[in-house]
Formats: structure tokens, sequence, C-alpha cells
């Protein structure tokens, strides 16, 4: 009898032992995760050599060919093809490349994009990185493989913007 209350104690240590290993995820607050996020890009940015533009957001961007058109509104429309991929990962988690690309009112895209793409004037080609906070924050999106709190890297040419019918709810 003995011997089986030991084996169990044994048994029941070796359990809870290694339940406690496992690592519990870290849980940070959304101006910390905001933080950890801007250092990110700011570390990547400097590893690669970009001197990209710093918006108050946390959203960087830098252009690699800078538009003579109007800088868009948010009531306007706007045409791009863009690439977005996770900031150290160079595989697409969404993309249009097509010749007539992407039509959509500006306030309809994600936050940190519509922070950047306000600056940028038509015709502006480059790359906006966005904290997780302004793209997905901690909801992940398993149909794109994105994570929770995942920084994302949007590569975007811009081309063209009309006029967004808020009635009919369509671009011009």
């Amino acid at each position: 009898m003995k011997r089986l209350i030991g084996f169990c104690l044994i048994i029941a240590g070796l359990a809870l032992a290694i339940g406690c290993s496992k690592e519990t995820p870290v849980v940070l607050t959304a101006d910390e995760q905001l933080a950890y996020d801007i250092a990110a890009i700011d570390e990547y940015l400097a590893k690669n050599n970009i001197n990209a533009i710093k918006l108050e957001s946390g959203v960087r961007y830098f252009l690699t060919e800078v538009g003579t058109g109007p800088l868009p509104t948010k009531d306007n429309c706007i045409a791009l093809r863009y690439v977005v991929t996770k900031l150290n990962d160079t595989t697409r988690i969404d993309y249009n490349d097509t010749p007539r690309g992407y039509h959509r009112p500006l306030k309809n895209l994600m936050t940190g994009v519509q922070l950047a793409v306000k600056l940028m004037p038509i015709g502006s080609k480059g790359s906006i990185y966005i904290p997780s906070g302004l793209a997905y924050g901690p909801n992940p999106d398993p149909r794109l493989g994105v994570g929770s709190n995942a920084i994302l890297r949007f590569d975007l040419d811009m081309f063209a913007i009309s006029n967004y019918n808020a009635l009919g709810n369509y671009c011009y």
C-alpha cells in the first residue's frame, strides 16, 4: 500500500511539474503591446536601413516613389495594388496585384493603412509598417494565417482616386 501511495505521489508530482513548465502566454496591455510593436518595427527598419516616416500612432511608412496627385481623404475611394506580409516574413497573407487593382473607400481599409495613405499623394509607391493594434489586434485571422498581435507590412502602389457615394455605398 505504501508503495502504491508513493508511486501515486511521484506521478502526481511529475504531472504538476509538466503542467507548470508550459509557458503561459504573456498578455500585454494595449499600451505595452504598442510599445513592443513600435520597438520591433524600428528595429526592423534600422536593420534594413529603411528611413521611414514615423507617425505618432506607431505607424511607419517609406515611399519608394512619391506621387504627384492629390492626397486622399477618408471620403475618397482609392485604387491600389498591394501585398501584405507579416513584418519578418515574406509570405503573402493578402494581395491584389492585378492591373485593375483594388478599389475601396479609404475609410474601409484597416486603420494603420488609413493613417499613412492620407499622407501619400496618389501615384505613390511604398511600404507601410503597421503595429498590431492598428491592424488585426489580438484577433487572429486563421483564414489569412494572421495570428494575434501580428505586425504587418503593407506594400502598395496607389494609382487612382475617385469619389465615394455614401448613399449607394460604391466608388465612382
